[in-house]
């Protein structure tokens, strides 16, 4: 089963996931790729592996394609946790991150109750998505505070900072190549170099 969601994302969910309740909770598996693809290694084998522990698991499909990413994935991982919330209300959810898939994981991880790093709020434009696009119910799981807060982070090979030891391809992705050394860039680097 396929849903797609904000800006484009996709959540890739087993065609059976709405047939049963998992105590366990959902799963939702972020690949890596360094923001210019998305690893097959590190989506449906991950799955697969979850389920056969009890988990629901589900593969987002986050932009990988458009030339400058911005917020673009973080807010579409907060999506991501927001449908499932909404979906399969009162189990957990965990991010299961790789690589630049887990920099988005931890990014929203950190941030998930945070402003951009020009102080713009971060997730108002997906809460509207989410209210305008649910699946009928109660829309009063929109109104938590904690949302988009996962319930356990998994992070495997994480791009964490962007300092010294960065993964430049990685930035460069999500801010571009052109406004380098400007102030708002400088701001927006240390916004997403997670270990600040």
């Amino acid at each position: 089963m396929q849903i797609e969601g904000f800006h484009g994302a996709k959540l890739e969910l087993d065609a059976a996931a709405d047939a049963w309740v998992s105590e366990r909770g959902t799963a939702i598996i972020f690949p890596g790729g360094g923001y210019s693809w998305l690893s097959d290694r590190e989506s449906e084998p991950v799955a697969k592996a979850f389920r056969r522990y009890g988990y629901r698991a589900a593969i987002l499909r986050y932009d990988v394609a458009s030339d400058v990413l911005g917020l673009t994935p973080i807010r579409q991982a907060a999506w991501a946790v927001g449908k499932i919330r909404e979906l399969y209300q009162g189990e957990p959810v965990y991010l299961v991150g790789f690589s630049a898939g887990a920099h988005c994981a931890a990014s929203l991880g950190v941030h998930w109750d945070n402003t951009d790093w020009v102080g713009a709020p971060l997730f108002d434009e997906v809460r509207r998505y989410l209210a305008d696009h649910r699946d009928g119910g109660e829309v009063d799981f929109l109104r938590d505070s904690t949302l988009f807060c996962a319930d356990r982070l998994i992070l495997s090979y994480p791009v964490i900072t962007s300092g010294k030891y960065a993964h430049c391809g990685s930035f460069e992705r999500l801010l571009g190549a052109n406004m380098q050394d400007t102030e708002t860039y400088l701001r927006a680097l240390r916004w997403f170099s997670l270990e600040t």
